[in-house]
């Protein structure tokens, strides 16, 4: 097991956690028995103890559940609430993703054009959740397969695939991590970016 949060404030078993994470020193364990070592009884003696403990001890509270288009609520709802458990984002729960709420066809709210054919995909949420996080207006432009064969979205697509960017200028950004860059950079939030590529 791998300790990397510390939520309630309080340590795990002996081991004083915040040192840990101060120093973003990393302590690794092994597993008890391997299971060439061990004969299939003891083997599951042991799964079993340790799935047990998973449900208890060491188990991890859920606080809340969001869809990826609820990115700003998900931050908030974490920032009044960062001792009360996990805060989860899911698919699932996404809007305009399979089994989440339909998608619009196109939002009209900003000076740069994002084309995507699927609003659910996460190359589309590395956008999305960048943009909203920046709090930086895109417009999303729905491709569906009439609209992907027309020169229009050919020529601005070239030889890459979907996620792709238009600037107000006709400049075309290819791939979702240089979109999300693009914003992070224009919106003035380059600390989103991280200090070095580490």
């Amino acid at each position: 097991m791998i300790v990397y949060g510390l939520l309630s404030e309080e340590n795990v078993g002996n081991i004083a956690t915040g040192a840990f994470l101060g120093k973003q020193i990393a302590l690794e364990g092994y597993l008890l028995g391997e299971p060439g070592t061990l004969d299939h009884k003891s083997w599951t003696k042991l799964a079993k103890k340790t799935q047990d403990l998973m449900k208890t001890d060491l188990g991890s509270t859920v606080s809340k559940r969001f869809g990826f288009h609820q990115i700003k609520e998900a931050r908030e709802y974490y920032k009044n609430n960062q001792t009360a458990g996990k805060v989860l984002l899911q698919s699932s729960l996404t809007k305009g993703s399979a089994g989440g709420a339909p998608a619009a066809e196109s939002e009209s709210n900003g000076q740069l054009k994002v084309y995507t054919s699927y609003t659910g995909n996460t190359s589309f949420y590395n956008v999305k959740m960048t943009a909203d996080f920046c709090n930086y207006p895109v417009t999303v432009v729905s491709v569906d397969a009439e609209m992907a064969k027309t020169k229009e979205i050919k020529d601005k697509l070239g030889a890459g695939r979907l996620p792709i960017a238009e600037t107000s200028d006709g400049t075309i950004i290819q791939s979702s991590d240089a979109i999300a860059a693009y914003i992070s950079r224009v919106s003035g939030t380059g600390e989103f970016l991280g200090g070095s590529a580490w």
